[in-house]
């Protein structure tokens, strides 16, 4: 038996705007709204960390910490 498969080609024009707009609301998105973390000893040890804060379930990555990881 031989199946044949077709996959798309797919072309994405990714300007330097086009990626700055997708990192801001990226960053936006981890400080604002956070992460769902339901493991409370990763919580825990995240926590103490500079420019992580945690509300309840939630980890919030600050602007300045996800910067050192976007250059």
């Amino acid at each position: 038996m031989h199946l044949d498969f077709w996959h798309p080609r797919y072309t994405v024009d990714w300007t330097p705007e086009i990626m700055q707009t997708c990192r801001d609301v990226g960053q936006r998105l981890l400080e604002d709204v956070g992460l769902l973390v339901k493991h409370a000893q990763f919580v825990r040890a995240i926590g103490g960390h500079d420019g992580v804060t945690v509300r309840g379930n939630r980890v919030h990555l600050s602007r300045a910490l996800t910067d050192e990881h976007f250059d």
